[in-house]
């Protein structure tokens, strides 16, 4: 996330804001990808997180 997007997160979520800068939030890297396959196992299942906890509306 760029960090107009990372203030707008720490804004919505209170006082987190005093713990930690839009640009430390915005340098966080991730694992997503865009476009990957699912590579099956025998008797194993992919992992999928799904989050509708968040009510932060960031400007895109």
């Amino acid at each position: 996330m760029v960090a107009a997007e990372a203030e707008a997160l720490l804004t919505d979520r209170g006082q987190l804001g005093d713990h930690v800068t839009p640009e430390e939030v915005a340098a966080g890297r991730t694992h997503a990808r865009t476009g990957a396959l699912p590579r099956p196992a025998a008797g194993r299942y992919p992992l999928i997180v799904l989050s509708r906890a968040s009510r932060c509306r960031a400007p895109r």
